[in-house]
């Protein structure tokens, strides 16, 4: 009886170990293919741009995007960057980089939006209102928010009203 039991305790002792262990490979390899995306600004006298970077060390699949200014969405970078800079339509021209639905390799950088011209350039660049949200997964479906803080936070999935969406 004796031996029975002990034969019985060493199974659930190897069983746990067994789970614990799965559990350890699981968050390792979750680490291995971490994504870190930041969102960032640049500006020199010639041209301002918004940057995209993916810093860590696995590919970061953005699902979705929102860029707002005083609770107002926008849906491309022209409506944007003219509620922005309160410039007219007809003046703004902007180079950009689709963002939504897209796949950033480790290290990648883009450039989501560029302004060359120099007055609407210093202009975005003295307006600080402008939010860019942006959820991000993980090949293992991990999923993370993060906007120009660059405080990445953890979210169940990608959700994000029609209403609220960045189409660019």
């Amino acid at each position: 009886m004796i031996v029975a039991f002990s034969a019985v305790m060493i199974s659930f002792v190897a069983l746990g170990v067994g789970i614990y262990e799965a559990h350890l490979e699981r968050s390792f390899h979750s680490a291995s293919v971490w994504p870190r995306v930041e969102v960032f600004r640049s500006y020199n006298s010639k041209r301002f741009s918004y940057v995209v970077i993916n810093s860590g060390i696995g590919p970061a699949i953005v699902k979705s995007a929102k860029v707002s200014l005083n609770d107002r969405y926008f849906s491309n970078w022209k409506e944007a960057v003219t509620a922005t800079t309160q410039a007219s339509p007809a003046e703004v021209f902007v180079g950009n980089s689709h963002i939504s639905n897209r796949v950033i390799s480790p290290d990648k950088e883009l450039d989501i939006l560029t302004i060359s011209d120099k007055a609407l350039a210093k202009l975005l660049a003295q307006s600080d209102n402008l939010a860019i949200e942006l959820c991000y997964c993980s090949v293992f479906d991990e999923c993370w928010v993060t906007d120009r803080n660059n405080k990445p936070r953890p979210i169940g999935n990608c959700a994000v009203e029609e209403t609220q969406m960045f189409q660019q």
